[in-house]
């Protein structure tokens, strides 16, 4: 979506802007509770709305800061990027976006964070993370389709593309959290179309395992007689004949 592109885009020379400059940082470690702004990557989703957060954290640390006499005075707020940061810093339509989109991504990076987790395996409980996301990503924007839809469609074209959505669904169904739980999901026709899938391409796996297995064994069995019958039909008992000699004949080239 455009205008999130833009928002992490401008947060991200923020970022830049306080980091290339030590008169800058400096001056924002010297505020009181100062926690250092996360830094956006190019690539990664989650990565890119946790620094999208702190930025946000930072806002009334970042609008002192372009305001205060010592910053103005300096020449980082007199080049062209230190202009630029100021205009973004003092644009309150950016803050009001970065709200936003922090807001109904939160759950989502909880969802990513949970499938990052080394201490429980994530399998059986991202399909009902990603319900849990979507429900609050709903919730967000008061069940006003129009408003969630782009987000949802992008959201479920990700989670089936990538995530194997097959899988999760099957770990969320044996998973004894949910089983007995009154409230989960587990019997809804998307889950049940989920096991049937898996349970369909697991027997093919089986069966192709276990003919695999057949042929490897009917093969070692060849392999072993036409072994045994080629060394019964030596008699190791017997000197091998000599083929160049015959009885009562003298051998060319003696008896001159």
């Amino acid at each position: 979506m455009d205008y999130v592109a833009n928002v992490v885009q401008r947060a991200s020379r923020i970022t830049k802007f306080v980091y290339n400059h030590i008169f800058v940082l400096s001056m924002l470690r010297k505020r009181p509770g100062w926690t250092e702004i996360v830094r956006p990557e190019a690539t990664h989703f989650a990565t890119n709305f946790i620094a999208l957060d702190s930025i946000l954290k930072h806002m009334h640390d970042l609008q002192n800061l372009v305001t205060d006499r010592s910053f103005i005075d300096s020449r980082y707020a007199k080049d062209v990027k230190g202009k630029g940061v100021i205009q973004i810093v003092l644009d309150s339509e950016f803050w009001v976006q970065c709200k936003m989109i922090v807001g109904f991504t939160s759950p989502l990076v909880s969802a990513l964070r949970l499938a990052d987790s080394e201490f429980r395996p994530a399998m059986g409980y991202m399909y009902h993370a990603m319900l849990k996301a979507k429900e609050s990503l709903k919730k967000f924007f008061y069940y006003k389709k129009v408003e969630y839809g782009p987000i949802m469609d992008i959201i479920d074209r990700r989670w089936s593309r990538q995530m194997g959505q097959s899988l999760h669904l099957a770990g969320y169904y044996f998973n004894p959290t949910f089983q007995y739980d009154p409230k989960s999901k587990i019997k809804s026709p998307a889950v049940m179309s989920a096991i049937f899938d898996v349970i369909e391409k697991l027997a093919i796996t089986i069966k192709k395992k276990n003919d695999d297995e057949f042929f490897i064994e009917q093969w070692r069995i060849m392999v072993e007689n036409a072994a045994n019958i080629h060394v019964g039909d030596i008699d190791e008992t017997q000197p091998p004949e000599d083929e160049d000699e015959d009885d009562g004949e003298i051998p060319l080239g003696f008896g001159w």
